[in-house]
């Protein structure tokens, strides 16, 4: 048990983003998904052992179990209001839009001597 590392993928489509993951033994009930208004998508959940019968001997332990949690910086232009998070064969899937006319907020700052 512990925490473990999820690895997530971020990929850019025509008209948004794509964030996966894979997450084996999770489902919808053990995870969660949030977007801070800083853009920051945090993913959290926590995939408990099976209990054993006590005359069991367990000779490897090679899965993971406990607490899995994990942060990304979005890009600017994705739409808050259109994420979707579902969860499937192993693999959570969080769907964004883009949004439309977004123009990125550049201040130029004067290099002085």
């Amino acid at each position: 048990s512990g925490m473990f590392y999820m690895a997530l993928d971020l990929k850019e489509t025509n008209n948004g983003y794509v964030v996966e993951g894979d997450v084996p033994g999770f489902n919808s009930e053990n995870l969660s998904v949030n977007v801070t208004d800083k853009n920051v998508l945090t993913v959290e959940g926590e995939r408990n052992r099976e209990h054993t019968d006590e005359s069991d001997t367990m000779h490897v332990y090679e899965r993971h179990y406990g607490k899995v949690y994990r942060s990304i910086v979005l890009p600017e232009d994705v739409d808050m209001d259109s994420l979707e998070a579902t969860v499937s064969d192993g693999v959570l899937s969080v769907s964004m839009k883009k949004m439309k006319n977004f123009k990125k907020n550049v201040k130029v700052v004067d290099v002085k001597k």
